[in-house]
């Protein structure tokens, strides 16, 4: 697009530029089979530059469903937004004309002045757009103005930074906080009052079992499967079970464990529920939530509650109840220093590996027998 003529752009804005981009991209499908003549350099740069035509082309669909929005389209013939778009661009799937409708709307807000800018130059994604223009609208009816105005400003510019799961843990957490803390306690009492276990017949005879838990109950579970859950190679073979049947067979030693140990179930070292918070949320003394390592988010009732339990550990930030550093007098990562380096860096460090804090071991940076010591900070 960028080789174009700057006179291609004049008389018709946008369009000019989508037929020609139409046509080489389209045109392009019949050289994807000599792509072998790429290097590995440009494999990764085509890449690239593809990402930021699709970046560009979704801040454009945005500005031009805003602008059918202005004038009405579709709405003779008693059309909704997605209905219009889905019949401008037929292969358009309904997820996506939905999102750029919910997008659309918060560029046309005129609240909003700072989101739509940043929309429209392609800062932030269509997808992370839509994002914030869910959390904005559901949170305006309830919300103080001015705090949702100062919380909307801090995540569109912390926006373009994170991923979309961390845009939408941001989101929660800052959802969780516009919440009156009454209210918050409520919600938390009737989402644990609504738990529920189904069972339904499923393929080849098997049963089909369906959980539906509130955030500490998915907590809870999640710190019993994951260390159960992790891959197991075998004699140097790869565990060939898919997650879903890693997760069943943990799911079933957990149940075995518990029905056939005469007292309290044995546990795994790992299996433990680490809470997150300041010192002064846990004691009331500023609003906050707690965050596990499974990413949920927990009133500071529940953690408070939770802090009581002998089998949970609370992880307070801003103590010094642990001994972080043992220095030379042990090798083997203690406890507390595990602890802390799973809220550290809630997740392998190897570049790319993404798997879970309670899935991995702790390695020092520098070997013991050079020399390394067992601390947080190797």
């Amino acid at each position: 697009m960028s080789t174009l003529p700057a006179s291609a752009f004049g008389s018709r804005p946008v369009l000019s530029a989508a037929r020609p981009a139409d046509a080489v991209l389209a045109g392009g499908r019949a050289q994807v089979g000599q792509l072998w003549a790429l290097s590995d350099t440009e494999v990764a740069s085509t890449l690239g530059h593809l990402e930021r035509v699709r970046a560009a082309a979704e801040a454009q669909q945005v500005a031009v469903v805003t602008e059918a929005r202005s004038r009405g389209l579709g709405n003779e013939q008693g059309w909704s937004g997605v209905d219009w778009s889905t019949q401008a661009a037929p292969s358009m799937s309904t997820g996506h004309a939905s999102t750029l409708q919910v997008a659309a709307d918060a560029c046309r807000d005129p609240r909003l002045d700072d989101r739509a800018t940043a929309v429209e130059s392609g800062a932030i994604s269509l997808a992370k757009a839509a994002q914030l223009a869910r959390f904005h609208r559901c949170a305006a009816p309830v919300a103080d103005p001015v705090q949702l105005a100062d919380d909307t400003a801090t995540l569109i510019a912390a926006a373009p930074t994170l991923t979309e799961r961390q845009l939408a843990l941001a989101i929660r957490h800052a959802s969780a906080l516009l919440r009156p803390e009454k209210d918050a306690e409520h919600l938390a009492e009737r989402q644990r009052a609504a738990r529920a276990l189904y069972k339904g017949p499923g393929p080849g005879g098997m049963s089909t079992y369906r959980v539906v838990l509130d955030p500490e109950g998915a907590a809870i579970l999640d710190a019993a499967l994951d260390p159960l859950a992790r891959p197991r190679p075998a004699k140097g073979d790869p565990d060939l079970r898919t997650p879903a049947a890693r997760r069943a067979d943990a799911l079933l030693a957990i149940v075995g464990r518990g029905v056939s140990a005469p007292g309290k179930a044995p546990k795994t070292a790992k299996a433990q529920l680490v809470v997150t918070m300041s010192l002064e949320q846990l004691t009331g003394a500023v609003r906050g939530a707690g965050l596990t390592l499974g990413q949920e988010l927990l009133t500071a009732g529940t953690v408070r509650r939770l802090a009581c339990e002998a089998d949970l550990i609370p992880a307070v930030l801003g103590t010094n109840s642990e001994l972080l550093d043992v220095g030379r007098r042990k090798r083997l990562v203690p406890p507390a220093i595990r602890l802390a380096a799973w809220l550290r860096d809630r997740g392998c460090t190897w570049p790319g590996c993404t798997v879970p804090a309670q899935w991995c071991d702790a390695h020092h940076g520098t070997p013991w027998w050079q020399g390394g010591h067992t601390s947080l900070a190797n």
